[in-house]
């Protein structure tokens, strides 16, 4: 199997000349005002990271420093019944001590657990934006493979 860095998926996932794409690490989206500061101008961001980090800002937090916020697995649970997983899954999900595993649970009973968080982690996004970007949500697993997508809003 071979390991896939997010900038490097990125790049292929995305149909746009290598001169059009600015990675950029982020860790943190510390305020609505740092977020907007770096997208002003632009007219349309791909976010693209870990399905553990994206499920933090699915739940809403901002600062996705292992020090600072942590997976909400019930939230996973929640997130997985509302995409359809049984009670058993979202019982089974709750019973999971990390996202990659969450995940795992989700993908072996046909669940998009990832969607789920891409959709939910572009409105969080979104939000701190006020709408002024496009933003499109991409989720990847450990082994750097998608796992999760919200398009972009706008054509």
């Amino acid at each position: 199997m071979r390991f896939l860095d997010t900038p490097t998926l990125v790049r292929g996932l995305l149909t746009l000349p290598s001169f059009a794409i600015r990675i950029r690490k982020c860790r943190t989206i510390s305020s609505s005002r740092t977020l907007q500061r770096s997208t002003r101008g632009i007219p349309r961001i791909t976010l693209a990271g870990g399905f553990g980090k994206l499920a933090k800002l699915a739940a809403g937090h901002l600062d996705l420093h292992s020090k600072r916020s942590q997976v909400d697995i019930k939230f996973l649970a929640r997130l997985a019944g509302s995409a359809g997983a049984s009670s058993k899954i979202t019982q089974e999900i709750e019973a999971t001590e990390t996202a990659a595993q969450a995940l795992l649970v989700a993908k072996r009973e046909d669940v998009f657990l990832g969607d789920a968080v891409a959709a939910r982690a572009q409105e969080t996004a979104l939000d701190q934006v006020n709408g002024a970007v496009d933003i499109e949500v991409i989720v990847v697993d450990r082994a750097g493979m998608p796992v999760g997508r919200a398009g972009f809003s706008k054509p």
